[in-house]
């Protein structure tokens, strides 16, 4: 099934102090290098990276390795968190597809596990993993939330919040890794043996 991929991207990372996206993954690729990466090897029509405006120029100095699917579309008030953040990136994606989002400091996905979620996109509104009773990413919204997102006149509102008014099925899944954060230094040093 063909979707669109969204990765968020447009914190300030205030409590790792530098962004996120740019933190290594391997000796190759940094977060979102390989976030885009993976959704690059499944069959998604578009990849949106939504940054804030510094990240971006950032960006644009690196040169970073991106597949050629991957637009970026700049958040210019990411106070107003991840639900401004994904109705900017909704904008330019196809209405009538599912969209799978995730965070830039949920490193840890891959494709098969991005194709498994999409498989179930009929199955109800919204559609998660889940490793022993805890959510994690990425997730993946049906056309009707996709819709309903792009059509809401507020912007400063609590994604999960929002997304609890709508039919959300869990997928279980064996990897610990989809609920897990990089949100701090030490996150880094433990999960990638290297510090910031």
């Amino acid at each position: 099934m063909d979707f669109s991929a969204v990765i968020l991207a447009a914190g300030y990372s205030s409590r790792m102090g530098v962004p996120k996206w740019g933190l290594m993954f391997d000796d190759k690729l940094n977060f979102v290098e390989k976030i885009s990466h993976e959704f690059a090897k499944t069959n998604c029509e578009q990849i949106v990276l939504v940054v804030n405006e510094l990240s971006n120029s950032m960006i644009m100095d690196r040169g970073l390795n991106f597949p050629d699917k991957l637009r970026i579309v700049v958040n210019e008030n990411p106070d107003l968190g991840k639900f401004y953040s994904l109705k900017k990136a909704l904008k330019i994606c196809n209405l009538e597809k599912p969209v799978c989002f995730t965070n830039v400091d949920n490193p840890f996905i891959d494709s098969q596990l991005i194709a498994l979620l999409i498989n179930e996109s009929h199955t109800a509104d919204y559609i998660s993993p889940e490793y022993e009773g805890k959510g994690g990413h990425p997730v993946v919204i049906s056309s009707t939330i996709v819709k309903a997102i792009r059509n809401s006149e507020e912007n400063d509102i609590n994604l999960k919040e929002f997304l609890s008014q709508f039919e959300r099925k869990r997928i279980r899944v064996l990897d610990k890794k989809v609920s897990l954060n990089i949100n701090t230094k030490l996150d880094y040093l433990k999960y990638f043996n290297q510090s910031v």
